[in-house]
Protein backbone atom coordinates (compact mmCIF):
# COMPACT_ATOMS: atom_id res chain seq x y z
CA UNK A 1 0.00 0.00 0.00
CA UNK A 2 2.60 2.45 0.70
CA UNK A 3 4.08 2.02 -3.17
CA UNK A 4 0.93 2.72 -4.23
CA UNK A 5 0.58 6.05 -2.12
CA UNK A 6 4.32 6.77 -2.97
CA UNK A 7 3.52 6.31 -6.91
CA UNK A 8 0.38 9.01 -6.16
CA UNK A 9 2.15 11.32 -4.56
CA UNK A 10 5.02 11.29 -6.77
CA UNK A 11 2.43 11.43 -10.02
CA UNK A 12 0.81 14.37 -7.76
CA UNK A 13 4.06 15.92 -7.97
CA UNK A 14 5.05 15.89 -11.31
CA UNK A 15 2.05 17.81 -12.03
CA UNK A 16 2.05 20.66 -9.71
CA UNK A 17 5.69 21.07 -11.39
CA UNK A 18 4.84 20.84 -14.92
CA UNK A 19 2.08 23.20 -14.41
CA UNK A 20 4.77 25.30 -12.61
CA UNK A 21 6.50 25.80 -15.40
CA UNK A 22 3.54 26.03 -17.97
CA UNK A 23 2.29 28.70 -15.65
CA UNK A 24 6.02 30.04 -15.86
CA UNK A 25 6.12 30.54 -19.05
CA UNK A 26 2.58 31.93 -19.98
CA UNK A 27 3.65 34.44 -17.60
CA UNK A 28 6.92 35.40 -19.40
CA UNK A 29 5.15 34.99 -22.68
CA UNK A 30 2.52 37.76 -21.16
CA UNK A 31 5.57 39.97 -20.14
CA UNK A 32 7.45 39.95 -23.49
CA UNK A 33 4.04 40.96 -25.27
CA UNK A 34 2.65 43.81 -22.97
CA UNK A 35 6.21 45.26 -22.79
CA UNK A 36 7.16 45.12 -26.85
CA UNK A 37 3.51 46.20 -27.52
CA UNK A 38 3.22 48.81 -24.62
CA UNK A 39 6.95 50.49 -24.54
CA UNK A 40 7.60 53.69 -26.44
CA UNK A 41 9.42 53.12 -29.30
CA UNK A 42 12.35 55.34 -28.96
CA UNK A 43 15.35 56.32 -30.85
CA UNK A 44 18.31 59.10 -30.47
CA UNK A 45 19.96 60.34 -33.53
CA UNK A 46 22.75 62.83 -32.94
CA UNK A 47 21.15 63.31 -29.50
CA UNK A 48 17.78 64.19 -30.48
CA UNK A 49 14.93 61.90 -29.08
CA UNK A 50 12.70 60.31 -31.76
CA UNK A 51 9.71 58.58 -30.95
CA UNK A 52 8.19 56.48 -33.74
CA UNK A 53 4.97 54.03 -34.41
CA UNK A 54 6.65 52.09 -37.07
CA UNK A 55 10.02 53.22 -38.57
CA UNK A 56 10.48 56.86 -38.11
CA UNK A 57 12.01 57.06 -41.82
CA UNK A 58 8.94 55.52 -43.32
CA UNK A 59 6.92 57.37 -40.91
CA UNK A 60 8.22 60.73 -41.75
CA UNK A 61 7.79 59.61 -45.51
CA UNK A 62 4.30 58.30 -45.19
CA UNK A 63 3.40 62.09 -43.09
CA UNK A 64 4.70 63.87 -46.02
CA UNK A 65 3.71 61.98 -48.44
CA UNK A 66 1.55 64.55 -49.80
CA UNK A 67 2.79 67.16 -52.75
CA UNK A 68 1.23 70.23 -50.46
CA UNK A 69 2.73 69.94 -47.17
CA UNK A 70 1.16 72.20 -43.96
CA UNK A 71 3.42 73.10 -41.30
CA UNK A 72 1.83 74.28 -37.12
CA UNK A 73 3.59 76.01 -35.42
CA UNK A 74 1.93 76.70 -32.04
CA UNK A 75 3.34 79.30 -30.55
CA UNK A 76 2.54 81.79 -27.53
CA UNK A 77 0.68 85.09 -27.70
CA UNK A 78 2.91 87.06 -26.20
CA UNK A 79 6.34 87.77 -27.70
CA UNK A 80 9.01 85.07 -26.04
CA UNK A 81 11.92 84.19 -27.49
CA UNK A 82 10.65 80.38 -27.04
CA UNK A 83 8.74 82.17 -30.60
CA UNK A 84 11.77 82.08 -32.48
CA UNK A 85 12.97 78.78 -31.85
CA UNK A 86 9.56 77.68 -32.55
CA UNK A 87 9.99 79.83 -36.19
CA UNK A 88 13.99 78.64 -36.99
CA UNK A 89 12.39 74.81 -36.45
CA UNK A 90 9.51 75.57 -38.76
CA UNK A 91 12.07 77.47 -41.22
CA UNK A 92 14.43 74.21 -41.33
CA UNK A 93 11.67 71.78 -42.02
CA UNK A 94 10.01 73.77 -44.54
CA UNK A 95 13.33 73.91 -46.60
CA UNK A 96 14.09 70.23 -46.12
CA UNK A 97 10.52 69.49 -47.74
CA UNK A 98 10.59 72.36 -50.56
CA UNK A 99 13.91 71.42 -51.62
CA UNK A 100 12.69 68.10 -52.40
CA UNK A 101 10.09 69.56 -55.07
CA UNK A 102 7.03 69.66 -52.65
CA UNK A 103 4.62 73.03 -51.66
CA UNK A 104 4.88 73.95 -48.11
CA UNK A 105 2.21 76.30 -46.48
CA UNK A 106 3.38 77.51 -42.88
CA UNK A 107 0.70 79.13 -40.58
CA UNK A 108 0.54 80.06 -36.86
CA UNK A 109 -1.50 79.60 -33.97
CA UNK A 110 -0.65 81.37 -31.06
CA UNK A 111 -1.92 80.63 -27.39
CA UNK A 112 -4.20 82.77 -27.42
CA UNK A 113 -6.41 81.10 -30.39
CA UNK A 114 -5.21 83.48 -32.95
CA UNK A 115 -4.43 82.48 -36.70
CA UNK A 116 -1.68 83.87 -38.23
CA UNK A 117 -0.98 83.72 -41.99
CA UNK A 118 -4.43 82.50 -42.33
CA UNK A 119 -7.58 83.77 -44.11
CA UNK A 120 -10.96 83.48 -45.40
CA UNK A 121 -9.39 83.00 -49.02
CA UNK A 122 -6.92 79.99 -47.48
CA UNK A 123 -7.70 76.52 -47.15
CA UNK A 124 -4.45 75.30 -46.03
CA UNK A 125 -4.63 76.21 -42.11
CA UNK A 126 -6.29 72.86 -41.12
CA UNK A 127 -4.90 68.98 -40.85
CA UNK A 128 -1.24 69.59 -40.46
CA UNK A 129 1.12 67.05 -41.43
CA UNK A 130 3.62 68.57 -39.20
CA UNK A 131 3.11 70.33 -35.57
CA UNK A 132 5.53 72.35 -33.52
CA UNK A 133 5.24 73.79 -30.15
CA UNK A 134 6.75 74.29 -26.87
CA UNK A 135 4.75 71.57 -24.68
CA UNK A 136 6.48 68.49 -24.72
CA UNK A 137 8.66 65.90 -24.84
CA UNK A 138 12.03 68.05 -26.37
CA UNK A 139 11.99 65.03 -28.83
CA UNK A 140 10.19 64.25 -32.60
CA UNK A 141 7.60 61.64 -32.84
CA UNK A 142 6.95 59.98 -35.91
CA UNK A 143 3.84 58.58 -36.72
CA UNK A 144 0.18 59.51 -39.25
CA UNK A 145 2.18 63.49 -38.70
CA UNK A 146 5.45 64.82 -37.45
CA UNK A 147 5.28 66.24 -34.44
CA UNK A 148 8.24 68.21 -32.64
CA UNK A 149 7.70 69.92 -29.30
CA UNK A 150 10.44 71.76 -27.07
CA UNK A 151 11.86 74.62 -25.08
CA UNK A 152 13.66 77.31 -27.19
CA UNK A 153 17.15 75.65 -26.64
CA UNK A 154 15.89 72.42 -28.33
CA UNK A 155 14.86 73.78 -31.39
CA UNK A 156 17.88 75.70 -31.55
CA UNK A 157 20.40 72.68 -30.79
CA UNK A 158 18.22 70.38 -33.30
CA UNK A 159 16.65 72.18 -36.34
CA UNK A 160 19.51 71.26 -37.98
CA UNK A 161 19.18 67.75 -37.50
CA UNK A 162 15.42 67.47 -37.90
CA UNK A 163 16.30 69.60 -41.76
CA UNK A 164 18.82 66.32 -42.31
CA UNK A 165 16.34 63.78 -41.23
CA UNK A 166 13.49 64.99 -43.25
CA UNK A 167 16.03 65.24 -45.99
CA UNK A 168 16.64 61.89 -45.61
CA UNK A 169 13.33 60.73 -45.67
CA UNK A 170 11.99 62.12 -48.94
CA UNK A 171 15.35 61.71 -50.66
CA UNK A 172 14.67 57.70 -50.76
Amino acid sequence: MSREKEGKDKGSNNEKIALAIVAIACLAGAFYLLNSVMAPREVVVDGLKIRYASEPRQDMKAALSSSIIRIEERTTAENSTANSGIAMMGAEVAYAIASRGKQVYVYEIASDGQKYNCNENTSWCSNPQVIIGTDGCNCMTTGQKIEIYGGQEFMFNNSVIVRGLVGMALSG
